[in-house]
């Protein structure tokens, strides 16, 4: 099972307005072993490395759909949901997804979050679906 973390600075691009989590485009993209995460400067698409390569897939990656963003008041919560992307037949060998907000600009695509799935997953002429927890893609509490 893949474990996940938000990127740091997603909380200022939420607060500086970069994300429109229900109405932006946002996608999930692969990236191999090459890739080494920072959770505390990793902001934009540019910043990332070693996206896969591979017959059937397609750079920046598959949209994520069905987005909706719920907030509970009893418990303080805001969570981010959505349907599980799915990467179509492909043959492609990831460790990393990440999950961004797609402005047509690598500069300017900030992240979200990014899962590791705990070592490289060889995918070969298959279907890769990215199952999304029912508690949600992203959730965040206040005190």
């Amino acid at each position: 099972m893949a474990t996940s973390a938000l990127y740091t600075l997603a909380l200022r691009s939420l607060v500086s307005g970069d994300f429109a989590w229900e109405a932006g485009l946002f996608k999930v993209l692969l990236l191999d072993s090459t890739y080494v995460p920072n959770q505390d400067t990793h902001r934009y698409y540019s910043d990332l490395t070693g996206q896969v390569v591979g017959e059937g897939y397609i750079a920046g990656g598959a949209e994520v759909l069905g987005r909706s963003l719920a907030v509970d008041p009893v418990t303080n919560k805001i969570t981010l949901r959505c349907f599980s992307p799915e990467f179509p037949v492909m043959t492609v060998t990831p460790r990393y997804a990440v999950f961004y907000n797609d402005t047509g600009t690598q500069g300017g695509s900030a992240l979200l979050c990014w899962w590791d799935f705990g070592a490289n997953v060889v995918v070969t002429a298959d279907t890769l679906t990215l199952t999304i927890d029912v508690a949600g893609l992203v959730t965040a509490t206040t005190p």
